[in-house]
């Protein structure tokens, strides 16, 4: 049972990448949170996420379709949905690909940038 779960401390580089690719389905139960910068990363591994229906985190997943989106601080319904996970794993397979997809399609660092030029431009060429 030790190896099942592994809370993980703030991991870094090599070591990171490590955990990620090890993993069979990220789980950010979050209280509070703006960007979950965590979740795209598990999603650029294709790692299947599950998380806390709370700030961005619903649209970063689309509404569910490219992770699983459970209720916040209901320990309840994360188990359902983690168990519901850990027992298919055709489920994680495409839920970690959807995810993965969706990453590419709005979340890789040159859709930042070019959202971020977009902004610049559109804030000089209003004045």
């Amino acid at each position: 049972m030790n190896n099942c779960i592994n809370d993980q401390p703030a991991t870094f580089g090599k070591e990171k990448d490590l955990c990620y690719r090890n993993a069979d389905i990220f789980v950010f139960p979050t209280r509070i949170e703006s960007f979950g910068n965590v979740i795209l990363e598990a999603m650029s591994h294709v790692v299947p996420v599950i998380a806390t229906n709370e700030g961005s985190i619903p649209e970063i997943l689309d509404n569910g379709n490219a992770g699983v989106l459970c209720q916040k601080e209901n320990p309840a319904d994360l188990a359902k949905k983690l168990i519901d996970l850990v027992g298919s794993e055709e489920k994680r397979k495409e839920i970690g690909e959807k995810g993965y997809r969706r990453f590419l399609s709005m979340y890789t660092f040159s859709h930042f940038e070019n959202n971020l030029s977009a902004i610049f431009n559109d804030v000089i060429n209003s004045k």
